[in-house]
């Protein structure tokens, strides 16, 4: 149910949700009010609730007392009191469509009509809705009688990957290559094998990953010490995208921690400097203000400043079939908390894509038809803790040469340009405070400084290092106090600037505080 899970806290449209969960047994979804929003892993239940009506369900009834969504604070203004939404402790959905299958008893189904599926089950998830009355066994399963299946679908959901088990989400590293193992100084069963849950066994069952660019890229940790961070996967630091990055995962302090990359080809011939872009601290990491690099022509060490800013280091020059870098020193050391890391380490002509290859127990397939489906889980609010990855990258082979259909969704990536657009565009925004930042942490992409000003209680903005906020609007406005949700508090302010337009007033306040989505492709016979 991890895909459920995914799904469920993106806060977007699903498709096949409604019938990926009949399959499972599921008709009726029960979202509960009176959770503690405390507590790790909590998502919102407007945002589920906001997944569940954009993927074809509908409210039933509501149970339990009424209740408020949030935490109202002693002497909380009226006007804030009213952002926070009434419901019931325990609300019911159903799935809109009457053409979902309604879980009942046991039945039979043509045995001639089976779609065996190459993956694990959330594979089916983007195609539940095509498969409704379908039956579907795996590649792996033992299903004498089957014969040529009339449909092969290979999915990308099997992955091989860590998982740290007691944890409810935030548990599942990146994808590994079929013989990479664990980072050496992991608190978590350093330097083995993943530990993973699998339906079948045999590696050909599951999707990999496949290094374009590089032999290898290896860290001695990554993400954070308990919790499973993709996002921080050691192979961002040279992927030539300065939005995604690396980021150790060390307990205490990150002196010591290192990345390393084995070249492609077996021999680079290394510069005597290069570029690299530290990750910021913002408050929230330690960063790198000495670093080593080395060789097999030697070691150089080289000083960096904790501003995030792109910086040149030394290094080793000449020949070498690999290259590792050390942070030898460090400032503003938060344990337990991100780490430090690069999002650019810009070796010339190296660019390191992790490319997830599918499974290959198919490849030999007779099916009258083949269905391709690859899947990027989309993070539309940017609540998920293991954010989303920075592209679709697969590889994959078909089992014959052929015509294929191909379709493919998209979603909208959060951040500055989209914020822009939605003022624009959105009748709605016309008549709201248009709110801009000087900076935005780089915790998650649903953070911007927008959500200070639509209305929902559920997101909110992050400042970085400079912790500044700008509010405009349409015509002259006397302000005599800003009041502030999260605090439940209101305070007199003086506007710090006004804008020159004449219809309009700036104020400044300070606080502490398109990829694809998915793709398919079909063969038919």
């Amino acid at each position: 149910m991890d895909a459920v899970e995914q799904a469920l806290a993106s806060g977007s449209e699903v498709p096949g949700l409604a019938d990926y969960l009949s399959r499972a047994g599921i008709y009726y979804v029960v979202v509960r009010n009176d959770l503690d929003p405390d507590q790790i892993g909590y998502v919102p239940t407007t945002t589920v609730k906001r997944t569940l009506e954009q993927s074809g369900y509908q409210r039933v009834t509501g149970l339990g007392p009424v209740m408020t969504g949030g935490r109202i604070a002693n002497d909380t203004p009226l006007q804030v009191e009213g952002l926070y939404p009434r419901q019931r402790a325990v609300e019911i959905y159903e799935p809109t469509s009457k053409d979902v299958i309604r879980p009942g008893q046991a039945g039979l189904t043509p045995v001639a009509d089976t779609a065996v599926v190459s993956g694990g089950p959330e594979s089916l998830l983007p195609l539940a809705t095509e498969l409704r009355r379908r039956a579907t066994v795996l590649t792996g399963d033992n299903h004498p009688g089957l014969g040529s299946p009339a449909l092969q679908i290979v999915g990308d959901g099997l992955r091989r990957a860590d998982t740290r088990f007691g944890l409810v989400d935030a548990n599942t590293s990146y994808t590994y290559t079929p013989t990479e193992r664990n980072a050496p100084d992991a608190v978590q069963d350093a330097g083995k094998k993943p530990k993973q849950i699998l339906p079948t066994k045999g590696i050909a069952h599951q999707t990999v990953a496949q290094l374009r660019g590089a032999r290898s890229v290896t860290a001695s940790s990554s993400g954070n010490w308990l919790f499973s961070l993709p996002q921080f996967d050691p192979v961002n630091a040279f992927d030539g995208n300065p939005d995604t990055a690396w980021a150790e995962g060390a307990p205490g302090s990150p002196n010591g921690q290192w990345l390393r990359i084995g070249f492609a080809g077996g021999s680079y011939d290394m510069p005597r400097s290069f570029r690299v872009t530290p990750l910021p601290q913002e408050s929230v990491r330690a960063a790198a203000t000495k670093v080593r690099v080395q060789t097999a022509k030697g070691t150089v060490t080289s000083f960096l400043q904790p501003s995030g800013m792109t910086q040149t280091i030394k290094s080793p020059p000449g020949e070498t079939s690999w290259m590792k870098l050390t942070i030898v020193d460090s400032v503003a050391r938060h344990t337990g908390l991100t780490g430090a890391g690069f999002s650019e380490i810009a070796l010339p002509h190296v660019q390191v894509t992790r490319l997830l290859k599918l499974p290959t127990d198919a490849d030999t397939t007779d099916a009258s038809a083949e269905v391709i489906s690859l899947h990027r889980t989309a993070d539309p609010t940017g609540l998920s803790p293991t954010g989303t990855e920075a592209g679709l990258h697969r590889t994959f082979s078909t089992s014959t040469a052929g015509t294929y259909e191909m379709k493919a969704s998209a979603v909208a990536i959060p951040g500055e340009e989209l914020d822009k657009l939605l003022y624009e565009v959105a009748p709605a925004q016309q008549h709201r405070i248009t709110a801009t930042a000087d900076s935005t942490a780089a915790l998650g992409t649903g953070l911007s400084a927008r959500n200070l000003t639509d209305g929902d209680l559920t997101t909110g903005w992050v400042a970085g290092d400079r912790p500044t906020i700008h509010l405009t609007w349409t015509g002259k406005q006397a302000v005599g106090k800003w009041c502030w949700p999260r605090r439940a508090a209101c305070r007199r302010v003086r506007p710090r600037s006004t804008s020159p337009h004449p219809t309009a007033r700036r104020s400044r306040a300070w606080t502490r505080t398109a990829w694809p989505a998915s793709t398919r492709s079909r063969r038919t016979a």
